[in-house]
């Protein structure tokens, strides 16, 4: 599988962030909340939103990037059908710190195989 982000694999719609955003099932972990949903596809779709305290432009979308990098290493080992939109709280500029707490994330969903 390859390990990029495709643009059906990004969440675009207000319909589709409403109806996460009214599902109850999060969990945070160290900085990051994650708004899970399922959907009928055959893949996931992920978003990033970040807080609104990270003032400089540069550093948003280096926490945004840090976190779609994270995901793209872990996605071809998660179970299939879900929307996850993840909210940056904290900042954090290394990309193994990220990696480990999605891993967690997604260990404690059980959604790795």
């Amino acid at each position: 599988m390859k390990r990029s982000l495709t643009r059906r694999e990004r969440i675009r719609t207000k319909a589709a962030f409403t109806s996460i955003f009214k599902s109850r099932f999060k969990i945070e972990y160290n900085g990051i909340k994650a708004l899970i949903s399922k959907n009928e596809l055959s893949f996931n779709r992920i978003a990033v939103i970040l807080k609104k305290g990270i003032k400089s432009a540069v550093k948003r979308n280096r926490q945004r990037r840090i976190t779609k990098e994270a995901y793209r290493f872990l996605k071809d080992k998660l179970i299939t059908g879900y929307d996850i939109v993840f909210i940056v709280l904290v900042e954090k500029a290394i990309f193994s710190e990220r990696l480990y707490d999605l891993d967690k994330i997604f260990r404690s969903l059980k959604l790795l195989n």
